[in-house]
């Protein structure tokens, strides 16, 4: 005798599935909806196991989480934009008085692009420098030592 799944014949199976998707505890779903099974969280899992939960729940599930991933993305951009632009409005104000200072204000801008950018800005590994920054620093640093000795 095949065994029926209890939360697919159960009257509220789409409502359950979308609690699910949410990531609502086992426990809580079958509380609410009086899941008919000797373990109901059990029941549930199984369920969720053996890929029972409706693809249309499913499929709109991904369109809201893609949805608002891009919502993210956009904002994120934005922000990064404006901080992008104070800090090269700062660094060509910083550049004409202190190159070191200008490197404190380009160095802001910099992370930005670094989280930006696809693949980099893991926590585990240290931000690399961007090769065309890295050289104009270095050579900047170079003619500020030059023109002026490090304070004593």
């Amino acid at each position: 005798m095949v065994k029926k799944c209890s939360v697919c014949s159960h009257r509220n199976r789409d409502q359950i599935d979308q609690l699910i998707i949410h990531k609502t505890p086992y426990r809580t779903i079958a509380e609410k909806f009086k899941i008919k099974a000797k373990d109901p969280i059990q029941a549930i899992k199984n369920h969720v196991r053996y890929g029972h939960i409706s693809k249309q729940i499913q499929t709109a599930q991904e369109k809201v989480q893609e949805s608002e991933e891009v919502r993210q993305g956009l904002e994120l951009g934005a922000c990064a934009k404006d901080i992008y632009d104070l800090s090269m409005d700062a660094a060509r104000t910083a550049k004409g008085e202190d190159l070191r200072a200008f490197g404190g204000c380009i160095g802001p801008a910099i992370k930005v692009l670094q989280l930006l950018k696809p693949g980099e800005g893991k926590q585990d590994e240290q931000p690399k420098d961007s090769g065309f920054m890295a050289g104009y620093m270095k050579r900047a640093g170079e003619v500020y030592e030059k023109e002026r000795p490090p304070p004593q």
